[in-house]
């Protein structure tokens, strides 16, 4: 780091912008590495892109060189800077820096954990749920966290249902204030990074949150099954027991 006071004192201003100017020369060399490195017209390497450069970012010690840091990565590498300010809050929620001389994303991916892979329809749906407060109220009245299997999935979308109880302005930046776990922090950032889809209608959401409740309807409907025969055998069988199994059935069928 460096004092720019002190700088400016012993130097004189133009030897302060040749500082910094040269500094944030470094982010379009480092985003060119990096860009042959992770693709960024896809949502994971735009993701791996903007973690590499926030990275640098967050070790600056000057507040003036990370400001500029910070707008000069989002200058050249076309990731909206709130979206990057979002990156940098990720990984001030305990995550590793990354391994390895240089800077980082300089090399191999080494040194930084390995993302999971999350259930596709779970993660589409909490990705409605963070861009749109709209779509995010509309699944709010057709769906609980609790439906979801995917625990970083079901822990984003609580969140994000807080926030929507307590207001319709919902951004991204909120609901990343409110999370605690890592894993969770990354899920918020890779959706964010993946842009907002675009309109979505409502029997998009309506098949979605079908296509997510599938598998617990499956394990419901086998374990009616294995009910009403075992009270078959037993000679009396609840009329509402069979009732639910032929809805649910019914049910199933109709969105496959």
């Amino acid at each position: 780091g460096f004092d720019p006071d002190k700088l400016v004192r012993e130097r004189g201003i133009d030897a302060f912008r040749e500082k910094v100017g040269s500094a944030i020369d470094l982010v379009a060399f480092q985003y060119d590495v990096l860009r042959l490195q992770h693709d960024p017209a896809t949502a994971a390497g735009r993701a791996r892109i903007a973690g590499a450069l926030m990275e640098t970012v967050r070790i600056a010690v000057n507040p003036v060189l990370r400001d500029e840091y910070l707008r000069r990565s989002a200058e050249v590498s076309g990731i909206p800077e709130e979206t990057l300010r979002l990156e940098l809050k990720r990984l001030g929620k305990g995550r590793p820096a990354l391994a390895g001389g240089g800077f980082p994303g300089a090399g191999s991916e080494r040194g930084r954990s390995a993302r999971p892979v999350h259930n596709p329809a779970e993660r589409e749906l909490v990705a409605m749920a963070v861009n749109s407060p709209r779509t995010g109220q509309a699944l709010r009245k057709q769906i609980v966290p609790g439906d979801l299997q995917d625990d970083d999935c079901r822990e984003l979308l609580q969140t994000v249902f807080n926030a929507l109880a307590e207001t319709d302005a919902v951004t991204t930046d909120m609901v990343m204030r409110r999370i605690e776990r890592p894993a969770v922090a990354d899920l918020l950032s890779e959706i964010a990074l993946g842009g907002t889809p675009s309109d979505v209608t409502d029997q998009t959401i309506e098949q979605l949150v079908n296509k997510v409740r599938e598998p617990k309807r499956k394990v419901r409907l086998k374990e009616l099954k294995q009910r009403i025969d075992d009270a078959a055998r037993g000679g009396s069988i609840d009329p509402m027991m069979i009732d639910e199994y032929q809805k649910l059935r019914a049910t199933m069928r109709h969105w496959r």
